[in-house]
């Protein structure tokens, strides 16, 4: 996990999102994806993580879903993290919905949560879901609804 928890030190307002930390990628076939990268790129098998937020939300209210994950850790230092979603109302499964396997997200690793959440919010992107992190839950992230704008996700973490 070697940027899962980094966050960049910062004191200007002005540049909370300043490090790229991890790049998701929604998938429908997990171990077939983690075939490929191991034949493609020599990547060990990661463990997988059956995730199950503790605190999640989807478009505003509470929700249960579930996703298997797994995350890829040596490509310079940003994570790929690829997601299978299997159960509930999730935004990974929405992004499925529209497409095969693709680019989903963006993470930023921010010291400022509040703060980037407030901004976010006053240039006219909402919430789409957020949740504690299933591996170690003194971390919240958060997604941002940023298709219309980005045409990727945006996501930020936090240390709560």
């Amino acid at each position: 996990m070697a940027r899962y928890n980094f966050i960049p030190e910062t004191n200007d307002p002005e540049h909370l999102f300043t490090d790229i930390a991890q790049i998701g990628i929604v998938v429908r076939n997990l171990d077939k994806l983690m075939t490929q990268m191991q034949v493609l790129f020599g990547a060990e098998k990661p463990e997988v993580v059956h995730a199950r937020p503790f605190h999640g939300f989807y478009r505003g209210k509470p929700a249960e879903y579930t996703a298997d994950i797994a995350y890829y850790e040596q490509f310079n230092g940003v994570e790929l993290e690829f997601i299978q979603p299997l159960t509930g109302q999730s935004i990974w499964a929405d992004h499925l919905k529209n497409n095969e396997t693709a680019l989903h997200h963006v993470r930023f690793n921010v010291r400022e949560y509040d703060k980037c959440v407030e901004f976010l919010r006053s240039q006219g992107i909402e919430i789409y879901q957020c949740g504690d992190v299933s591996r170690d839950p003194s971390w919240k992230w958060c997604y941002f609804d940023t298709m219309d704008k980005l045409g990727f996700i945006l996501e930020i973490l936090s240390k709560t």
